[in-house]
């Protein structure tokens, strides 16, 4: 867990995925991770967790796409202008509007998905 804390809080940090076998402890490593991070990271900061597979809002990537961009558009709204979230169809849309809400990111406003 302080491994991949660190690598998070690195800045310039590169992505980190956490994969094993069923049961191995990737949900409980990913939820105390998510806390951790809350914690030591700046009051503005966004920390997104999506735990991939677990629920039909996270099964397909359109839907798990729109869930984040919608959580970072609600957490940062006032902040900067933002792009409207699009319509889980609209996938191209949603990547475009994803990118929008990584380039937002700021030092003191960080991002953590």
């Amino acid at each position: 867990q302080e491994r991949v804390r660190q690598r998070v809080l690195n800045p310039g940090g590169t992505a980190v995925v956490v994969h094993g076998e069923s049961g191995s402890g990737k949900t409980s490593l990913m939820c105390k991770l998510a806390v951790t991070l809350r914690q030591c990271m700046p009051q503005q900061a966004s920390v997104v967790v999506r735990l991939c597979g677990t629920t039909p809002l996270s099964s397909s990537a359109s839907e798990l796409l729109w869930g984040v961009c919608t959580q970072l558009a609600k957490a940062r709204k006032g902040r900067q202008e933002l792009p409207d979230v699009p319509q889980t169809s609209d996938f191209e849309g949603l990547v475009e509007c994803f990118r929008a809400m990584l380039d937002s990111a700021t030092e003191a406003a960080p991002i953590v998905v």
